[in-house]
């Protein structure tokens, strides 16, 4: 084989492995934390776990709480208003789940619960990458 055919085949192999849509080196993670703050927000707004992971919302000294939009899977509504405490809850069913908190309409979020099999690049609750 000529060493430009295997220069070609090497980019090509390379260039495959960059555009793969699954990434089973970088799992999503099994637990998320999201503080709502005393500025009114939940922060990040935006989680992905893996199904059957946690996430746990750390409540700062203003009371919030924590209601889902309803659908298929959900957990359990966070209820009443909670301050100076952590409470966590468990997603077994891949899916995008909305939730706000009634007391302050405006603070929203999403937790993305995803398969092993339809896990996406970048699993984690980091920033994407930037190339």
């Amino acid at each position: 084989m000529t060493s430009a055919r295997l220069l070609g085949l090497a980019l090509a192999a390379t260039v495959a492995a960059c555009s793969s849509s699954t990434d089973n080196s970088n799992p999503p993670p099994t637990t998320a934390n999201v503080t709502a703050t005393t500025g009114l927000a939940f922060s990040p707004k935006n989680v992905q776990v893996a199904a059957g992971g946690t996430v746990t919302w750390i409540f700062q000294s203003v009371g919030h709480n924590v209601t889902f939009t309803a659908a298929a899977g959900a957990p359990a509504d966070i209820p009443g208003v909670n301050s100076n405490t952590s409470i966590g809850r468990t997603f077994p069913t891949a899916g995008t789940y909305s939730y706000h908190c009634t007391i302050h309409p405006s603070m929203t979020g999403t937790v993305q619960v995803v398969s092993a099999a339809t896990q996406v690049a970048g699993g984690t609750n980091d920033p994407p990458p930037v190339y």
